[in-house]
């Protein structure tokens, strides 16, 4: 999609939260939010549509919050800023400040998504236009709408509005929570009627029916694992009946989808150039272009070492920790010479003020060569998508639930195990994982058990920086265990940190609308 940011953005409505002072709805100018004008015709509507893609693109939403608040509250992602001693990793994302800037930025955006959406969705009825065109678009804006909805809910949890209608009053504002079972069931009609309603296969960019059946099975492998009671920070385990729910949606991707994974795992990120553009494992991605075309993001420059030579503009440094780089096999792709890379081989080696290694999924743009053939003309113009779902994570998420199910087989191996071929590194056989005493430093018990300890493992490895980590630790229940294995500052008490299963809701709106609580510990 070309120039999303450029065209119309549509509503200039920001919902920076969900109420709004008295004396200033005294003021009648301001009381009404009337957009009639614009939504008359079909280019309105697919105005309106391009809007609320675009709404996703920012740093507030994809362009850095939501990496950021996944994935480095893990041990496979940290960063300084301007020396080696402004360490910023764990303890950053998990801020005890409840206006910690992402966090906040990201919740207010995420209701802008989802007025934008409720818009599309809600003033389609009264536009003449072709009735197929029409009903895709409103599917379209349905999948967005549940994305960011499952968005809302595993940041912040289940005790937040659920608001389906478009805001078009700021007397509107003052809503009501809702329970977990309107929010999951609210999303999960969304996804239904955008995988009955979207083609297989659209522009790149698009949400498609496949994408929906995708995170369709996301949000049942979701409903079965854990979640965090908002209100007293307790872990509540899920219904086991829906691992079988997400494996129909999954088995239905395996058996029917045209998709599969690439020769190498460098190639899913567009391998020289390194560029990441769709191929056959990319399911859904927020979409970027370089060149100078206000399309870019300023994400992928953070992975870039600061002042080294590798891209033409780079701001500081993101990488990885020795601990998670050591857990790689020998031979692994995904570490020393593709995915997870040094600049010597030799780790004792530093370049630059750094010694960490780096993941290079989006170190963009460049000429391999370093004969600086840039394409980016700015910190903000690098042009890798941020991808949300792949083929990958489907054959992992189908080896989970298979396990769940059946337990250890060929069926539940078979998906990590296609991963890990890819990977160039062995496969396991159920003998394998059978004999196995010690996984990720722990001792489980039974063989399901320890092939749930590999898949966790294998996920980290696969789809480290890709914005699963935090998501994947809670669903599990293993992220206090895994946080106290890699604390990098001084003990790390477990007990204090539970609240960390959930973000916190602005805390500008907790002091704005007496209906909404705020998250427990925070």
């Amino acid at each position: 999609m070309k120039n999303l940011i450029n065209i119309i953005l549509l509503i200039m409505i920001v919902l920076a939260g969900t109420s709004c002072h008295d004396d200033f709805l005294e003021e009648e100018v301001f009381s009404s939010l009337n957009t009639d004008g614009f939504f008359t015709t079909e280019a309105d509507l697919n105005a309106g549509l391009i809007g609320c893609y675009a709404a996703f693109q920012g740093n507030n939403y994809y362009g850095k919050a939501v990496i950021f608040l996944t994935d480095f509250p893990t041990e496979y992602m940290r960063g300084y800023w301007s020396n080696p001693a402004d360490v910023f990793t764990i303890t950053s994302a998990l801020s005890d400040d409840p206006n910690q800037r992402d966090v906040s930025n990201l919740w207010q955006q995420t209701w802008q998504v989802n007025n934008r959406c409720n818009m599309v969705i809600n003033r389609a009825a009264d536009i003449e236009m072709d009735e197929n065109e029409k009903v895709k678009i409103v599917a379209e804006a349905r999948f967005l709408r549940a994305l960011n909805k499952f968005n809302q809910v595993l940041f912040y949890g289940t005790n937040i509005p659920l608001i389906e209608s478009e805001t078009i009053s700021l007397n509107d504002l003052d809503v009501v929570t809702s329970t977990s079972d309107e929010l999951y069931n609210s999303m999960i009609a969304d996804f239904e009627f955008a995988e009955a309603n979207l083609p297989g296969a659209s522009a790149e960019g698009r949400a498609t029916s496949w994408a929906a059946t995708a995170f369709l099975a996301k949000v049942y492998l979701k409903l079965a694992g854990y979640s965090a009671d908002p209100l007293t920070g307790e872990m509540i385990k899920g219904d086991a009946s829906n691992y079988q729910k997400a494996k129909t949606y999954l088995d239905k991707i395996v058996d029917q989808g045209p998709f599969g994974l690439m020769d190498k795992p460098i190639d899913v990120w567009g391998g020289r150039r390194n560029e990441t553009e769709a191929n056959k494992e990319v399911i859904f991605a927020i979409k970027y272009e370089t060149g100078g075309l206000e399309e870019g993001n300023s994400w992928n420059n953070r992975f870039v070492g600061k002042g080294n030579g590798w891209s033409a503009y780079s701001w500081k440094t993101i990488s990885s920790t020795w601990e998670f780089y050591d857990k790689f096999e020998d031979g692994d792709l995904r570490a020393a010479n593709d995915m997870l890379k040094v600049r010597y081989q030799d780790k004792k080696q530093k370049w630059k003020n750094d010694d960490f290694p780096h993941c290079w999924k989006y170190v963009s743009d460049y000429d391999s060569t370093f004969t600086k053939d840039w394409l980016v003309t700015s910190s903000s113009d690098y042009g890798d998508d941020v991808v949300l779902v792949r083929y990958a994570d489907i054959l992992l998420m189908h080896s989970e639930v298979e396990n769940q199910i059946n337990g250890l087989s060929g069926s539940s191996l078979m998906g990590i195990n296609m991963v890990r071929e890819r990977a160039g590194v062995p496969t396991y056989t159920v003998g394998d994982v059978s004999a196995m005493t010690e996984i990720n430093m722990e001792t489980p018990g039974s063989d399901k058990e320890k092939l749930h300890e590999l898949i966790i493992v294998e996920r980290k490895k696969e789809l480290m920086c890709e914005g699963h980590g935090w998501f994947d630790y809670v669903r599990n229940n293993v992220f206090l265990r895994e946080l106290t294995k890699y604390y990098e500052h001084g003990v790390f008490n477990a007990a204090d940190k539970k609240k960390y299963h959930l973000y916190p809701i602005y805390i500008v709106d907790i002091d704005l609308n007496e209906n909404l609580t705020q998250n427990w510990g925070w």
